[in-house]
């Protein structure tokens, strides 16, 4: 098997991931109704109000993720920007609700150059931090490119993720897993996982799980 040079990846995957939304976007649209349809001029990167920028971007897909961030962010400095984005709209309005007053709160920027590049340049982030995961290869080496760092909270592997990125191939594994400086997970055996996968021991330490000191709605 042919294996293309990390450059040459790049634009084939572009292409790839432009003709899957192109297919697939009117479909799932349609499927999950009107509030996903309204999410979609956030997921190409527009955002509408007053954008933070120079602070910190924490990413959590949804309510439970939500979560997480706002045991990170009563942690950090209250004078610290933040940035916090979901993917879901129940994870967007439980964001609004928690981060009121604290923190810009947007959609997660689609895996398209245009709409990943729209969102830096409108928030400009110093540092990116992925509550339990969700990798996205070209999201990571923009934020990369840009020089963010990039760490993982409460990352988990799950008995059905784990299968499905072992069986990737080593570079593209190296993709998601190599912009990422920190893993903090939740158990030893998500450590085992991350290992097997191929992430630097030094780079990963067992943190607990946040989730047991989420503030209560």
């Amino acid at each position: 098997m042919i294996i293309l040079p990390v450059a040459r990846m790049w634009p084939l995957y572009q292409i790839a991931v432009a003709l899957v939304a192109v297919v697939a976007a009117p479909f799932a649209l349609l499927a999950r109704g009107g509030r996903y349809r309204a999410t979609l001029a956030g997921r190409l990167g527009r955002f509408e109000g007053e954008a933070v920028r120079d602070g910190l971007w924490i990413h959590a897909v949804s309510v439970g993720e939500v979560g997480v961030a706002a045991t990170l962010v009563r942690a950090l400095p209250p004078d610290l920007p933040i940035v916090v984005t979901t993917v879901t709209p129940t994870g967007q309005e439980r964001a609004r609700t928690l981060f009121a007053g604290r923190a810009s709160v947007a959609y997660f920027p689609l895996e398209l150059g245009f709409a990943v590049e729209r969102f830096l340049d409108r928030f400009a982030p110093r540092a990116l931090v992925l509550c339990e995961g969700d990798y996205w290869p070209l999201v990571l080496h923009r934020a990369r490119r840009r020089g963010l760092p990039i760490a993982v909270v409460n990352g988990r592997l799950s008995d059905r993720s784990f299968p499905r990125l072992r069986r990737l191939r080593g570079p593209v594994r190296r993709l998601l897993l190599d912009p990422i400086g920190r893993f903090g997970v939740q158990t030893a055996a998500d450590r085992e996982r991350l290992l097997a996968l191929g992430a630097p021991a030094e780079r990963i330490e067992v943190t607990g799980n946040l989730k047991f000191e989420t503030p209560e709605p």
